[in-house]
């Protein structure tokens, strides 16, 4: 099925212009003719050039992470100024690796972490059932976002925003690892 998306406040909202997405919708139905999952595709390079040319010359400002798809390219990116984390899909998803932004927001080395999980970051104020939710949607291959109360290697607390997506490290698009940004969010 098709389907139309428009903003409705970008330019009081200071842009030059409302977005209109259009895409598609892809679902599964299980034998009772259920739908057990379902996908929204559009054209995500046509939207990501709406928001560039509304922002133009106006008072937004927006940030669009382009996320990437693969270990390779996430490997690439890891040099970013956002705390990063490369972990497998496998049970617990164990950290591979770690970028210069995620040691110094939770103190921990790549030495201390690779093999762990991210569970290391928990504490007495982790909302458990934001986790699981979290977790669940990471299991079933789906991206994921959420904001938890997580812990520093010095036992300092800070409240997260992480958000994680799957990547494939081939082109058969199987999901092998995640990827996931952190940014500590400063609460007033």
């Amino acid at each position: 099925a098709q389907w139309r998306w428009r903003s409705r406040n970008m330019v009081a909202m200071g842009a030059k212009s409302e977005l209109v997405i259009n895409g598609m919708v892809q679902a599964n139905f299980n034998e009772r003719h259920q739908m057990t999952r379902a996908w929204l595709m559009f054209d995500v390079m046509g939207l990501m050039h709406q928001l560039q040319q509304a922002q133009r010359g106006s008072n937004m400002v927006m940030e669009v992470p382009i996320v990437p798809n693969t270990i390779q390219m996430a490997r690439a990116a890891i040099l970013s100024e956002h705390a990063t984390v490369i972990t497998r899909k496998a049970p617990g998803f164990p950290i591979v690796h770690v970028n210069d932004s995620w040691v110094r927001l939770c103190g921990y080395s790549l030495e201390e972490v690779k093999g762990n999980t991210l569970g290391m970051l928990q504490g007495p104020e982790t909302d458990a059932s934001e986790v699981d939710c979290f977790m669940r949607q990471l299991r079933n291959d789906e991206p994921s976002a959420m904001t938890v109360i997580n812990y520093k290697k010095s036992g300092e607390r800070f409240t997260n925003f992480v958000r994680a997506y799957p990547l494939s490290s081939d082109d058969s698009g199987s999901v092998t690892h995640m990827l996931a940004v952190l940014r500590e969010l400063k609460l007033r």
